[in-house]
């Protein structure tokens, strides 16, 4: 897949560059300032800060993007399926995590990713997996090469 690179690495500490936080909500519907929630339904996994580094992305370049966020229920994550909206079609990476966590557990998820060469209107969506049908979560982020 010519351009893009995913990457997936649990972790338990926070990155450098553009930190935005808001209090957790009951409901994830709302913007913590640089993507917003996707997907229906209630997120098992509410995501309280997502951070991306550097920013914003530059033609080829390579940023670090970290999603922070709670457990309401204990799970297994088996994945972390990634979709990649570029022009005219859609790339998807599946990265394995096949890890449980606990309710009330608070985690960081990190992606590595090379934006695009070429200028254009791009989207990143993250949905966690469990390996069901159960809606656990997804975070979206649109972003712009010129």
């Amino acid at each position: 897949m010519k351009g893009l690179v995913g990457l997936l690495i649990l972790v338990l500490c926070n990155g450098s560059g553009l930190v935005l936080k808001e209090e957790e909500e009951e409901e994830q519907g709302r913007n913590l300032g640089l993507g917003q929630a996707c997907g229906t339904g209630t997120p098992l996994f509410v995501i309280s800060s997502f951070t991306i580094s550097p920013w914003p992305p530059t033609p080829g370049g390579i940023s670090s993007w970290y999603m922070t966020g709670t457990f309401r229920t204990a799970l297994r994550i088996s994945q972390v399926h990634e979709a990649f909206y570029t022009r005219a079609q859609t790339n998807y990476i599946d990265v394995d995590i096949d890890q449980s966590y606990n309710a009330g557990q608070t985690t960081t998820f990190t992606y590595g990713v090379q934006f695009e060469q070429l200028p254009g209107n791009y989207a990143i969506s993250w949905t966690l997996q469990d390996g069901s049908s159960t809606f656990i979560s997804c975070w979206q982020v649109n972003y712009s090469i010129s």
